[in-house]
């Protein structure tokens, strides 16, 4: 106990912090206009079962799984892999009386809320633009844009 020795210890490694989403989302129509259509309009024509997820607010009750509600209590929601008129971009621009957090809030809302839909769906902000896609991997491209929006280093 005659010595004390202590050092800052630094490791290699860095994590981004995503924007915290909006409470609600504000509806947006298929360019990402804030506007009265919403995420879950989506048209019938040949989309493809992709299977059943569980049931979320703001999930369309056409989407809804009535017969597996009735048979096991549990709201499910059906997924499908092909929709028609299911490309959105999110576009900061739309958004135009928000201050920049407020923005970089609903924007993230709007990504998290599209991936959900299994929407295709792109990204437009002041210095970089997202081409619209889907899947975890566009999801954390979009997202990382909008954490490092204001550094330089989104794109």
């Amino acid at each position: 106990g005659l010595f004390r020795a202590w050092s800052y210890v630094q490791f290699d490694q860095s994590a981004i912090v995503y924007p915290q989403p909006a409470e609600s989302s504000l509806a947006f129509n298929s360019t990402g206009d804030a506007g009265t259509s919403t995420l879950n309009n989506r048209q019938d024509g040949n989309e493809d079962f992709a299977g059943l997820r569980t049931w979320q607010p703001g999930d369309s009750p056409r989407q809804v799984a009535w017969k597996v509600a009735a048979r096991t209590g549990q709201l499910a929601t059906k997924r499908f892999s092909d929709t028609e008129g299911g490309t959105v971009m999110l576009d900061w621009d739309s958004l135009e009386p928000m201050n920049i957090e407020s923005r970089l809030s609903q924007l993230t809302r709007w990504v998290t809320d599209a991936e959900r839909m299994n929407l295709r769906y792109g990204l437009r902000i002041p210095g970089a633009e997202i081409a619209p896609g889907n899947g975890g991997a566009h999801r954390h491209c979009c997202l990382e844009a909008l954490a490092l929006f204001g550094l330089g280093e989104h794109g």
